[in-house]
């Protein structure tokens, strides 16, 4: 294998340094994946790994560990040989300042985080009425 050949992206968007660690000793833990290349970037860093399954299941680990947005997707990069097409895999993770147990504020009323994923479900202190809100909509 090249040592620039890499299958898919881990877009770590501000990350903590428990979360890289993290990374590290899973990639470290597997044996057979590789960082191609590593990027860091303003606020993240890109990581160009050589397995895309692996990719896939650490960004899933690392939304049920830390919470956070996972986002995935591909592009076809051309095709193989035998005219099959050919894909890399983007796996984006942001990771949210607050986690599933939090207080965090929204409109000016204290909630408690119950669970992260594409959005974020709260549930109020004082009424104990549960909403899904946008993660951008709360501080």
């Amino acid at each position: 294998m090249r040592p620039e050949y890499y299958e898919g992206i881990l877009q770590l968007r501000n990350p903590s340094d428990k979360v890289l660690d993290y990374v590290e000793r899973e990639i470290a833990r597997d044996g057979k994946v590789r960082i191609a290349k590593t990027t860091r970037l303003k606020n993240g860093y890109d990581l160009e790994l050589s397995s895309q399954a692996f990719l896939r299941g650490l960004g899933r680990k690392l939304r049920e560990k830390f919470g956070g947005e996972l986002v995935l997707s591909s592009k076809a990069t051309g095709r193989n040989r035998h005219g099959k097409e050919q894909f890399r895999v983007n796996v984006l993770f942001r990771q949210y300042p607050f986690r599933k147990g939090s207080t965090v504020t929204y409109r000016g009323e204290q909630y408690k985080v119950l669970e992260t994923a594409h959005k974020v479900r709260i549930k109020s202190l004082e009424t104990g009425k549960s909403i899904t809100v946008d993660y951008d909509s709360i501080s």
